[in-house]
């Protein structure tokens, strides 16, 4: 991309989800025209580097909002929400893709858990433990910003009172 804002069109290298392993950073494209994820990956050294498509994955009209590696480096997380086709805007149906049993640093090819949230802007994601995710979501004008929790022992979200 060489102009900002893109056309219409052209918006598939907008990226909020990365995390580190091994000895490169994966980023995840938020997709805004295509709806396809675009997995990224640039060495972890100072320099100018090119990103490199490593692979895609199609997550059923869902952007990337965030990513995440759990400690052991067996379960990765990508989090995201629908968008309004025709306006753009958020519909905030979010969801949460939990990927495992995945050869090393093929994230896309493993399997996967979707794991489908509150309506809220959820942004954020990490592991507390390989089994305990933490989502964050965003204050809007009618809602409070919230921190909840997804239990993958128990494939159970929880947040505090809302």
């Amino acid at each position: 991309q060489y102009s900002f804002p893109p056309a219409a069109d052209r918006r598939m290298y907008d990226a909020e989800g990365a995390f580190l392993y091994e000895d490169s950073i994966y980023i995840f494209s938020k997709n805004r025209s295509g709806f396809l994820t675009y997995m990224y990956v640039i060495p972890d050294i100072a320099g100018v580097h090119t990103a490199v498509v490593k692979d895609s994955i199609d997550l059923s009209d869902r952007i990337v909002t965030a990513a995440a590696l759990s400690p052991d480096k067996s379960k990765m997380a990508l989090l995201g929400y629908t968008l309004d086709r025709k306006h753009g805007f958020p519909k905030f149906l979010s969801t949460l893709f939990v990927f495992s049993n995945f050869t090393a640093g093929n994230f896309c090819d493993g399997e996967m858990l979707r794991i489908k949230l509150p309506h809220r802007q959820f942004e954020a994601v990490d592991f507390r433990t390989n089994d305990l995710i933490y989502l964050g979501a965003e204050k809007t004008p009618i809602h409070k910003p919230i921190l909840g929790k997804v239990d993958l022992t128990q494939l159970k979200y929880s947040s505090p009172k809302e």
